[in-house]
């Protein structure tokens, strides 16, 4: 008898710390204040520069980023995995913005193509961009574009690439053709249906960090065991910092990578070294080499935004912010941006441009990018 009762207390402790974390990651947990933003204003352009997932800093043009919009993210959001009909069909842009003009341009999407639905993307070098294409009627790719001409180079797939989230090109072990080897991640391992759902909803850790090797054309498993892989960033050569949403958490990696006697089949592996949890569901991250610090954005009410996902139309709760910066030198965490979504809504990217002294965030299903003064 005795036995039992421990059994049921053992599985009522287990019950309730689950219940407890899925209400902390929803948000249930949590208050946003409304608060005035004097410091900032948002860039805005025309009606379809909106739902820009990601961005990423021009490294040798001051004050400019390239943003990945989808405005059919609206009926369609892959990750989510919520399709609902769409009036015609609409393909997403790359835009080029000049943050210190408040202007912006639409650099390209694929030429007659239709079915560009770009997510996470990443510099690889000044004239070479990768992006990832979240195609709605065939698998997943990631497009090559060229800069500053805006031509499409090449298309890559591979099966391994099943449900891409966020890129990190690793330097120095790139194919024949200039293709980069890089390190993305599978957000998920199911891609549609009740089973994606279920991982989702229970919190499986089905997400992995995978490496593709770009001379070999290999995809495989780096780090496994992720409620949801989210953002990557790091410095290229030695750390990996990953974002894991449904657990709130951001895990830091040295990355090891092991010489074969042929060129070809080097190895790439990751320690694991820290992590740190944030009150929100996290999204993209973005790292800074020089200071250490990560910027990490995500949404705190997360409820919300997946009840807003579902149907937009009947949805009128607020949208809120939040993008916070993870000192890794003294392992502080502290707020840069925090918003209930009347100001600003679904931050999804942060980083700070440490040149022009701004902080720069794009917002999942927001209208323009958001500029912050950001004094140090």
């Amino acid at each position: 008898m005795l036995k039992n009762y421990i059994l049921i207390a053992i599985a009522t402790a287990f019950f309730a710390n689950y219940i407890w974390d899925v209400l902390n990651v929803l948000g249930f947990t949590r208050t946003i204040p409304s608060t005035v933003h004097t410091e900032c204003h948002v860039v805005e352009g025309p009606e379809d520069f909106r739902n820009c997932e990601d961005f990423v800093l021009s490294p040798t043009e001051p004050g400019i980023a390239y943003t990945a919009c989808d405005p059919a993210r609206d009926y369609q959001n892959m990750v989510m995995d919520i399709h609902r009909p769409m009036p015609h069909p609409q393909p997403g842009y790359i835009w080029r913005i000049d943050y210190t003009k408040n202007s912006v341009k639409r650099m390209f999407t694929l030429d007659g193509d239709e079915d560009f639905h770009p997510l996470g993307l990443v510099l690889v070098n000044p004239t070479l961009l990768m992006v990832i294409n979240l195609r709605h009627h065939n698998p997943a790719s990631i497009e090559l574009f060229s800069l500053p001409d805006a031509k499409h180079i090449r298309t890559l797939t591979h099966p391994q690439i099943s449900s891409p989230n966020s890129l990190h090109i690793l330097k120095g072990h790139s194919a024949a053709d200039g293709t980069p080897s890089f390190f993305y991640t599978n957000d998920h391992y199911f891609i549609t249906g009740i089973k994606k759902k279920l991982e989702n909803f229970l919190r499986i850790p089905l997400g992995t960090i995978m490496f593709y090797d770009a001379p070999s054309h290999r995809a495989y498993a780096v780090a496994r065991g992720f409620s949801f892989a989210n953002g990557l960033a790091g410095d290229n050569k030695q750390v990996l910092f990953a974002a894991e949403t449904n657990k709130m958490t951001v895990h830091r990696y040295d990355i090891i990578t092991i010489p074969a006697e042929d060129d070809h089949d080097t190895k790439v592996q990751l320690h694991y070294v820290d992590k740190v949890t944030v009150p929100m569901a996290v999204d993209n991250i973005d790292f800074d080499s020089q200071s250490g610090d990560v910027t990490i954005a995500g949404h705190p009410k997360a409820w919300n935004l997946l009840k807003y996902v579902e149907a937009p139309e009947k949805n009128v709760k607020k949208l809120p912010s939040r993008v916070m910066v993870w000192h890794t030198n003294t392992n502080q965490v502290e707020d840069l941006f925090l918003d209930d979504g009347t100001f600003y809504r679904t931050s999804s990217t942060g980083a700070i441009d440490n040149n022009t002294h701004k902080l720069i965030i794009s917002g999942l299903y927001a209208r323009g990018i958001l500029v912050c003064n950001h004094d140090p």
